[in-house]
């Protein structure tokens, strides 16, 4: 659950961003789309772009995360654990 309220805080502020954009473009369809994106809209699409994707993972899905980009093998791991010196 709290996975799903840090995606339904952040969708939020996207979602609003993006009606209000819709809105605009439907106001007066003769502007092009570069008209319409405002500075905040650029602003928030670019936020939303580099949001760090951890905060809406399971907890099991930000080990798998987290092991990729170490790149580490488990079977390699556990081998090095099971040797006793």
């Amino acid at each position: 659950m709290e996975e799903y309220s840090n995606y339904l805080s952040v969708s939020d502020e996207l979602d609003r961003e993006l009606r209000e954009c819709l809105r605009r473009l439907k106001k007066d369809s003769a502007k092009s789309t570069k008209d319409v994106m405002t500075d905040t809209t650029a602003k928030t699409l670019f936020k939303m772009r580099n949001v760090n994707r951890g905060l809406f993972l399971s907890g099991q899905r930000k080990d798998e995360l987290i092991n990729k980009r170490k790149n580490v093998d488990q079977t390699l791991q556990q081998m090095y654990y099971a040797t006793k010196f």
